[in-house]
């Protein structure tokens, strides 16, 4: 079965006790889980380059371009090659550049990626046709709307970007608990005081004030010198 961004943004709440309040959104869920997927697929991509990749295919038809337009969700490549002519089956495997300066004067054919493009060396002598270009796919984020699913390769290790997007959710709600006992304690403190407003006449006066009034004086919504009530 299929693990989807709405399951896994449930099992979040349930990891945190949050399924009955609403101080954070299901969206910042999500948000709090792709980057936690992001940072754990980019770890995997690079201890482990095979594990996940993908194939396309692109064709170069003129020998005035030797280039070609990346996959859209392409992070790192892991081979390319083309085949041979009448060599039943058999393939040309195309190496990576050494180093750009080299591209005139490569012996083989050789392959450089640059500008989001992908470039045969050397031009003088590319075969036109069909190339096969593997290739590890960056991360794509889940969506709630509608709801995708976790890549299948990365089903396994759903439960560590559960327990990562959890943290995030438990220093939030540590925030806004914080805030919330601050602006309580504040508001005690406002209700039980007596502002000291300047009057027109017969000098200062001490009245008691709404408390919206009280927050906004307490804050400094009022001008020092100004009238109130009075």
């Amino acid at each position: 079965m299929a693990i989807t961004a709405a399951s896994m943004v449930a099992n979040v709440r349930s990891r945190t006790d949050t399924q009955r309040t609403r101080f954070i959104t299901d969206d910042e869920i999500l948000t709090f889980i792709n980057d936690e997927s992001k940072d754990f697929w980019a770890q995997l991509i690079a201890s482990r380059e095979n594990y996940v990749t993908k194939s396309a295919q692109f064709t170069l038809t003129s020998q005035a371009v030797n280039s070609a337009a990346l996959p859209a969700d392409f992070l790192k490549p892991v081979a390319v090659s083309r085949p041979l002519d009448n060599s039943n089956g058999r393939r040309e495997i195309v190496l990576p550049l050494e180093s750009l300066s080299d591209r005139t004067n490569c012996p083989e054919r050789r392959y450089w990626i640059m500008d989001q493009k992908i470039f045969i060396y050397p031009q003088i002598a590319v075969p036109l046709g069909p190339y096969d270009f593997d290739y590890c796919p960056r991360w794509t984020d889940l969506t709630l709307s509608p709801s995708t699913s976790l890549p299948l390769e990365f089903e396994q290790f759903d439960h560590i970007a559960e327990l990562g997007a959890s943290a995030s959710v438990k220093r939030k709600r540590k925030m806004f608990d914080e805030a919330a006992a601050f602006d309580l304690a504040q508001d005690k403190a406002i209700k039980s005081a007596i502002a000291v407003i300047p009057g027109r006449k017969g000098g200062p006066k001490q009245i008691p004030m709404p408390l919206k009034d009280a927050r906004r004086f307490y804050r400094g919504g009022f001008p020092y010198g100004g009238f109130y009530g009075f």
